[in-house]
């Protein structure tokens, strides 16, 4: 799923204009997603992401030597790298927040704080864009996305907390000691902010490329991108944000 959204995103920047190394994008994809997964099972994976991010750089700059260093393939060699960053790095945050709380001999902590981050940021898109239809006046970034407004970000903040609050109180048994339900509706705000942010990146593409979906895998909603924005950058966020209150 991952790896479909990164090739969408790949095939936004190509109607855009620029040319973006489609295979060796989504090889270093496999190699980023991949590896975290099996990094979960080695003792150090404290940098395993990053590692493999570098790896996956060098490949990159192999690439463009091979090619001649010119103004072109630099810009192909940004566009390739750039998604590279934003789907699958950004998603393996996910499988490192998961092995950060698994040393704790309750992997049920890992996995709920991952479900967590991932409700928290869909509820978020979902309550936006009910009380932007209900309530929606005031345009939140029109020159991206038009159809966002205030109200409709401040809908999706409350329904954020709402939901964390409400998700965190049911099955408090089964998150972390220091995971109370006011932590979890205090760090819903950033996340939820930030799962805003990460739509309007995939609202840029979309825009650039001319195209109202970023494909047309899931009926009624487009493609894999459209369903993971604003699920990216909200995984390093709450992974920082977490594992420095809960583990630190």
């Amino acid at each position: 799923m991952v790896l479909m959204a990164q090739y969408e995103s790949y095939c936004l920047l190509e109607k855009s204009g620029l040319h973006p190394w489609k295979g060796l994008g989504i090889g270093c994809g496999v190699l980023i997603i991949y590896g975290s997964f099996l990094g979960l099972f080695s003792a150090q994976t404290g940098d395993s992401g990053s590692l493999l991010l570098f790896l996956s750089l060098l490949l990159h700059i192999l690439a463009v030597l091979r090619k001649g260093i010119t103004k072109g393939q630099i810009a192909h060699l940004s566009a390739t790298f750039f998604v590279l960053l934003y789907v699958p790095f950004t998603v393996q945050f996910y499988m490192k927040l998961f092995h950060s709380f698994s040393v704790l001999d309750q992997p049920d902590y890992g996995i709920l704080l991952v479900i967590w981050i991932i409700v928290v940021a869909k509820v978020t898109d979902m309550g936006g864009f009910l009380m932007g239809k209900c309530f929606g006046r005031t345009p939140m970034a029109p020159k991206i996305s038009p159809g966002k407004t205030c109200e409709g970000l401040l809908g999706g903040l409350l329904f954020a907390v709402g939901i964390s609050f409400l998700f965190v109180v049911s099955l408090r048994a089964y998150f972390p000691p220091g995971f109370t339900p006011l932590i979890a509706v205090t760090l819903a705000i950033p996340i939820a902010l930030t799962a805003v942010v990460s739509d309007l990146v995939g609202s840029l593409f979309k825009r650039h490329a001319h195209v109202k979906d970023s494909g047309s895998f899931i009926p009624g909603l487009g493609g894999m991108l459209d369903l993971f924005d604003s699920l990216l950058l909200s995984a390093p966020v709450g992974y920082f944000l977490l594992t420095y209150l809960l583990v630190n």
